[in-house]
């Protein structure tokens, strides 16, 4: 199963690749597949050419990031947080349609 889904991922789908990252994430957050395949896949999904699947994995590797920093942080370093990620995110956005134009 997970095999398939890191298929439909890589293989840019447009549908099928979009189910499959978003079954991904959410079974990653319900810690059932916890494993370094499924980061590497939805990191994949960051390489798509769908904005918004570029969105989600983009957004589930800088929360994975943020929540690994440190997790006994009060409620003002979390909302800290939330705003350096709606500060990067636009900025990984912009490169990316950067780096599609340019290749295309």
């Amino acid at each position: 199963m997970q095999n398939f889904l890191y298929e439909q991922i890589e293989h840019h789908v447009d549908k099928s690749a979009k189910a499959s990252l978003l079954i991904m994430l959410d079974l990653y957050k319900r810690h059932v597949w916890t494993d370094t395949k499924t980061v590497n896949a939805i990191s994949a999904g960051c390489l798509s050419k769908n904005v918004k699947m570029v969105t989600a994995a983009c957004k589930f590797m800088l929360d994975v990031d943020l929540e690994t920093r440190d997790l006994d942080d009060d409620e003002s370093d979390h909302e800290e947080k939330k705003a350096e990620m709606r500060r990067v995110l636009p900025t990984i956005l912009n490169l990316w349609i950067a780096t599609s134009r340019q290749a295309a």
